[in-house]
């Protein structure tokens, strides 16, 4: 079961601190794509449970911009692994991974959006 959202965490545009500042450093997250399209990510996060948190960030990989989807907050990698088992199949498909906060924090280029 995720985690519920703190009510201090609010939706839009902000900086990686303030998206993830108060996420617990050793909880997990799943990164379930990547998008070089931003107008695909609304399309794409509709399928996601509801009660998780959407975060989508800006990344270069590759020579090229992409749109980093990250879902939930997870006490446990084997609390996130089932989580991944409950995704839309055409999410699991893209093959989410899974990672820590404290790994997301360091690897944010830019602002993030909290989408849900």
């Amino acid at each position: 079961m995720p985690n519920s959202i703190p009510e201090a965490q609010c939706v839009g545009v902000m900086t990686s601190q303030d998206a993830y500042g108060n996420m617990n450093s050793n909880h997990f997250t799943m990164q379930v794509l990547a998008l070089r399209q931003q107008a695909d990510i609304q399309e794409y996060i509709s399928h996601i449970k509801p009660d998780y948190p959407v975060w989508v960030n800006w990344k270069s990989s590759r020579g090229a911009r992409w749109y980093a989807v990250t879902v939930g907050d997870f006490r446990t990698k084997n609390e996130a692994y089932r989580a991944i088992q409950t995704l839309p199949q055409n999410v699991q498909r893209s093959e989410p991974f899974i990672l820590t906060f404290e790994k997301m924090k360091k690897q944010q280029e830019t602002n993030v959006v909290r989408m849900r």
